[in-house]
């Protein structure tokens, strides 16, 4: 792991861990924030419902194999 002065620059966590499941439940997503160490985030809030997302997603950058412009 990288590391910086006041230690990792974010912790490896598994989804049973942050929720005590082991899958996503139907119609909920997962989300992270892109700047781990101070994002608000599924890690905090918990899954939210796909009906509160009001974005779109316009590219699919990572992983990079399977990087696309969406349609």
């Amino acid at each position: 792991k990288k590391q910086i002065a006041d230690g990792p620059l974010t912790y490896d966590f598994t989804l049973e861990e942050m929720t005590g499941k082991k899958t996503v439940p139907e119609g909920q997503l997962f989300v992270l924030g892109d700047n781990r160490r101070f994002s608000k985030d599924s890690r905090s809030i918990g899954t939210i419902s796909m009906d509160q997302v009001i974005g779109k997603a316009n590219i699919l950058y990572w992983p990079l194999k399977d990087a696309r412009i969406v349609k």
